[in-house]
């Protein structure tokens, strides 16, 4: 543990050059939390693991790590320094010449500061004012600055609660909603059976922190089942959570702490649920975009003859326009042949455009060039319990809180579930033959694939050119369980899954990248342009072995895309209209780099013939087929390589957040 957290953290930054002999420096305000690395003014409590930066902090001749005495507790000197607080010796964790890492020693009373004082060698720093406090909540970070991806991990595992693949050396998929998460941190305050000075907690007994702390997860409130030391380490606290059922999903949802009114640092894990992969931020239809800001406001762009931008009008815009009525709210939206749909954070679905297969959800099969209310099973209220959707080429389906699926709309192939040939309906039906826990959905052209909370993967409809994948000749509308590679068992460990045109693509818990399906144009990844009816690895770019480090997969109209865990989107398929992004109208059988694009992408989204990405910067680029303006950048061409999209208004650059 403390390899991850502290041996690795006080590197950060660091130049380690050997000072010449000189009284060691801590200049004011450079004690902080070790965890939040929050300025030097804040209170920290006694217990807490802090880092003092200063200048010849040692004495040269080592960079020493934490050990323990005779005694069972850790040392408090290291690499010829030592630390007081108020003259009480703080225990060390390391000793480095520009920082150290100690515990705030425990008997520091009720005092509210503390004077610190570095020892080198006999000579000592000036007392430097350090404000103490009952709390003082800092989580841990994978990249030891406080921010970004927490050191959080799914409770009971050493599997990180981030998206599959994007921790070197470390396992890591999505969380999902209900499943406990621990959460590393310091400063938590009194304990209940405190351990001595710089010893170890004790698991038996455990000691409880005498305050419970809150935590919310993407602003939802998460029920705290322990907070306290972790046993077997100093200083360092532990906290599990449970994923709340209404948490927005992604791969960077916040997660605070506080404490005593205290608040921590905000950091991130990755959640399946309705801003997660089944459910985004971004989404191609087919030959229309719309997007999710930050603050709950939708905009769409491209082709609008059906009033699928849902702004009111059937004229076609080649930049965003706002869609009537969803300025705030909305958390995910998913696109359609030439409709949308979105979800919103009460867990209601609005859609808008083409209603030919009922498709809208609303009852009726009459056009909509705004958003309309999906209703309930009964068609006398409104949906409700929603917590991911997805819309296919002319049908939709939804994942309730309880793990149930609901679709509505065209089922001409049984891609609404095991219902009679030709079925459709304009109101949502329960699926019927699939397990009561699904997690998230994927809606394809005629087809539609589920993951379960135990990361199986099933899929109902069209299954004629392998889409399925669970073997040949399948009967279309009743639901199967994906299978392994070799065809003998249930595939297991899926960490997302994606539905395409007659393709389909999943991203595994170990971070394999799987495809199956037609295969026509090369978008299965494997080398090859032959149907595959079972799961097959996608090949890296060189062809010669499986693609590693794919954290999200987009299946599109006879192409794919993956996003790295470097940020960088590789493509692979059907190029004709510029949507492998390479700047090369040629068909490839294995993923090609997607020029511009090697970092700073935090989402994608495959549409027909086209794709976009979000970036880090909160803008939107796109790429490919363009005929109705659904790249977004102001005019009609094809864009080999990707193009910026304009902002609201034809001014400016998108920004979603």
């Amino acid at each position: 543990m403390y390899t991850t957290f502290f041996r690795i953290s006080i590197l950060c930054g660091l130049v380690l050059v050997v000072e010449a002999a000189s009284n060691p420096v801590v200049p004011a305000d450079s004690v902080v939390n070790n965890a939040s690395f929050a300025l030097g003014t804040n209170p920290l409590a006694p217990g807490t693991i802090a880092a003092i930066f200063g200048t010849a902090l040692d004495d040269g001749t080592n960079n020493a790590f934490s050990s323990f005495g005779t005694n069972g507790e850790l040392l408090t000197t290291l690499g010829g320094a030592s630390v007081t607080f108020n003259g009480i010796s703080a225990p060390m964790f390391s000793a480095f010449p520009g920082q150290l890492n100690v515990q705030i020693p425990d008997g520091l009373g009720t005092a509210t500061s503390a004077m610190v004082v570095v020892t080198v060698g006999g000579q000592s720093s000036a007392p430097q004012t350090v404000p103490l406090g009952s709390f003082s909540p800092g989580l841990f970070s994978t990249n030891q600055k406080g921010t970004g991806q927490g050191a959080i991990q799914i409770a009971n595992t050493s599997t990180y609660a981030a998206a599959s693949g994007s921790i070197s050396g470390s396992a890591s998929r999505a969380v999902k909603p209900g499943e406990f998460i621990t959460i590393y941190c310091t400063g938590l305050g009194a304990v209940s059976n405190p351990p001595a000075p710089g010893t170890a907690a004790s698991n038996n007994p455990l000691s409880h922190t005498l305050t419970t702390p809150k935590v919310t997860i993407g602003g939802e409130a998460a029920t705290v089942s322990f907070a306290g030391l972790s046993p077997g380490y100093v200083g360092l606290y532990q906290v599990n959570a449970q994923i709340p059922a209404d948490a927005s999903g992604g791969n960077a949802v916040a997660v605070q702490l506080s404490i005593g009114g205290v608040e921590s640092n905000t950091v991130t894990i990755a959640v399946n649920g309705p801003a997660g992969p089944s459910g985004s931020t971004i989404a191609g239809g087919e030959q229309h975009t719309c997007a999710v800001t930050s603050a709950g406001a939708v905009f769409c762009w491209g082709s609008n003859a059906n009033g699928e931008l849902g702004n009111g009008t059937t004229t076609k815009s080649l930049t965003p326009v706002p869609v009537t009525g969803l300025s705030s709210g909305v958390v995910a939206v998913s696109a359609g042949s030439a409709f949308s749909c979105a979800l919103t954070h009460a867990g209601t679905v609005m859609c808008w455009g083409v209603n030919t297969t009922g498709n809208l959800g609303n009852g009726t099969t009459t056009d909509s060039d705004i958003p309309v209310q999906v209703k309930d099973v009964a068609g006398t209220g409104t949906l409700g319990g929603v917590v991911a959707i997805s819309a296919g080429q002319y049908h939709v389906c939804a994942v309730t809180k309880t793990g149930a699926v609901l679709c509505w709309g065209d089922n001409a192939f049984g891609e609404l579930g095991p219902e009679p040939s030709g079925f459709r309906t304009g109101l949502p039906n329960q699926v019927t033959g699939i397990p009561a826990d699904i997690v998230a959905i994927s809606a394809g052209s005629y087809f539609t694939c589920a993951l379960t909370s135990t990361s199986a993967a099933w899929c109902w409809g069209s299954s004629g050119d392998g889409q399925l994948g669970a073997g040949p000749n399948l009967p279309n509308e009743n639901p199967v369980a994906v299978l392994d590679l070799a065809g003998t068992a249930p595939l297991s460990g899926v960490a997302q899954i994606s539905a395409g045109f007659n393709d389909t693509c999943a991203l595994t818990n170990a971070g394999a990248t799987l495809c199956w399906g037609a295969n026509q144009s090369g978008e299965v990844g494997n080398g090859t342009n032959t149907q595959v009816d079972i799961p097959v690895q996608v090949l890296n770019l060189a062809g010669t072995s499986p693609l590693s480090g794919v954290t999200a997969v987009v299946s599109g109209e006879n192409h794919a895309c993956g996003l790295t865990t470097a940020g960088g989107v590789l493509c692979w398929g059907d190029p004709f209209n510029g949507e492998l992004g390479n700047n090369y109208a040629h068909s490839s059988e294995i993923p090609v780099q997607v020029s511009g694009l090697t970092s700073g992408v935090t989402e994608i989204a495959a549409g027909f013939h086209f794709n976009c990405a979000v970036l880090s910067s909160g803008g939107v680029m796109c790429w490919g087929f363009n005929i109705n303006g659904q790249l977004g950048n102001g005019n009609t061409n094809d864009a080999l390589v990707p193009v910026a999209v304009v902002g609201v208004g034809g001014s400016g650059l998108l920004k979603l957040f």
